[in-house]
């Protein structure tokens, strides 16, 4: 999946991330964020996609992402 040239890097890594935060599997997250980073995400565009999402998917399943995001990349990421 990761190969398919429709979507770059970056934005797939950002469809994985809200998909797997939308359904609630905030566990699974760790290594998008950081690919997301690696291929020209920023914190901020991460911290609002999610954001976003918890009008859409809740706000308990946005704030676990956030929480995961964070920890990843560090005390920096907004949220």
């Amino acid at each position: 999946m990761w190969l398919r040239s429709d979507l770059s890097v970056r934005d797939r890594s950002l469809v994985t991330i809200a998909a797997l935060a939308g359904m609630g599997d905030a566990d699974l997250l760790e290594p998008y964020p950081r690919r997301g980073v690696e291929a020209g995400l920023t914190r901020d565009q991460i911290s609002e996609t999610l954001t976003q999402l918890g009008f859409y998917a809740g706000w308990g399943k946005a704030t676990k992402a956030l929480a995961v995001v964070t920890r990843i990349l560090g005390a920096e990421a907004p949220g």
